[in-house]
């Protein structure tokens, strides 16, 4: 399993999920060839967001919440 992993054989990483260094954590879901397409974020506040990008990473339509919690 970890040379077919090695040699990219299950293909691009479609899930990441992270704690950025800001302390935001992260869920990105991607497309075949590895490009973020739908990320989501929420801050140490609280505030959160929701962005669809195109496949060169434009962002395409931003969703956030409308008062400040």
């Amino acid at each position: 399993m970890t040379q077919r992993a090695k040699s990219n054989y299950y293909g691009a990483a479609r899930i990441k999920v992270a704690c950025m260094d800001d302390g935001a954590a992260a869920i990105s879901l991607r497309d075949a060839q590895g490009r973020p397409r739908v990320a989501t974020q929420v801050s140490m506040d609280g505030l959160s967001n929701l962005k669809f990008l195109d496949a060169d990473g434009k962002v395409l339509n931003e969703l956030k919440p409308t008062s400040g919690r």
